[in-house]
Parts: C-alpha cells; sequence; structure tokens
C-alpha cells in the first residue's frame, strides 16, 4: 500500500467515524452515499417500513 493509498483510507475513516448510524435512518444513507462515490457501479435499494425481507421485517425509523 503506498502513503497516498493509505491517506485516502485514513481521511475516508475520518469522514465516515463521526456519522451517526443504525440500521435505518439518515446515517446509513449519508454512509451509503460517500461509499457510492468510490464504488460507482453500488446500487442503493431502500425498502419502506414495514416491508417483509426473508425472516425480518423492516423496522420504523
Amino acid at each position: 500500500m503506498s502513503i497516498e493509498e493509505g491517506r485516502a483510507i485514513y481521511d475516508l475513516a475520518g469522514r465516515l467515524f463521526p456519522i451517526c448510524r443504525s440500521i435505518t435512518g439518515d446515517g446509513v444513507r449519508e454512509t451509503l452515499k460517500i461509499l457510492k462515490d468510490i464504488c460507482r457501479n453500488m446500487k442503493i435499494h431502500e425498502a419502506p417500513t414495514g416491508t417483509k425481507a426473508f425472516d425480518w421485517v423492516v423496522p420504523k425509523e
């Protein structure tokens, strides 16, 4: 790993660490938006509260 790559990872961690996240909510959306800037092919899907996903139901935010 080069110094530049190390710095980029460190800077990314500095952007992501202060975001307040739980399993749902704006913190997750903000985190995914930042990661999508790096991984341009990443697709983000949202499911409304109450949606059944296998043996789980999407909770309220």
